[in-house]
């Protein structure tokens, strides 16, 4: 029996011209442009048979010159920022150790990984995920307005 989902669609077709369907991913680089595809730098691919142990469906999305995900910068904000984007920008507040994120991206399973842009007396972060928003901690109180970068990385428990 064939995995159907290696076998080109006659729309997968017709948008992949002049690369072969599989794996193509249609795309326009600004509104009102034509659907392109590049199946060079650009795909999708479903990788094999399934994970017996586990149930999951090996596939991978590939953009080779890196991905682009939506950002917001709130490192003005005084307060509690809310950032429903999956990536963006806080403070820590000179003498605080925490600041909360509202953001819609957020559940209480995302892997929501935090950087601070520069060396400071708070220089080791965790991070407590929950629905519809997260909370940031440092180790100390940070000694001047310490920015924080951050990307939400949501899983799924079983494949499509």
């Amino acid at each position: 029996m064939s995995d159907s989902r290696s076998l080109p669609s006659n729309v997968w077709a017709a948008l992949a011209l002049p690369y072969p369907p599989i794996g193509s991913i249609p795309f326009v680089d600004s509104d009102g442009q034509s659907i392109r595809t590049d199946v060079q730098h650009f795909l999708y691919t479903y990788l094999g048979s399934e994970n017996a142990t586990d149930g999951t469906k090996p596939y991978q999305l590939t953009a080779f010159g890196g991905l682009r995900i939506g950002y917001t910068d709130a490192f003005a904000i005084v307060g509690t920022p809310t950032i429903n984007k999956p990536s963006g920008r806080v403070k820590i507040p000179t003498g605080f150790s925490t600041v909360q994120v509202i953001c819609s991206y957020s559940r209480a399973d995302s892997v929501i990984l935090v950087f601070a842009e520069f060396p400071d007396t708070l220089n080791r972060l965790t991070v407590v995920a929950s629905l519809g928003s997260f909370i940031i901690n440092g180790n100390v109180a940070a000694s001047t307005d310490l920015p924080i970068k951050f990307i939400i990385f949501n899983t799924m428990l079983t494949g499509p």
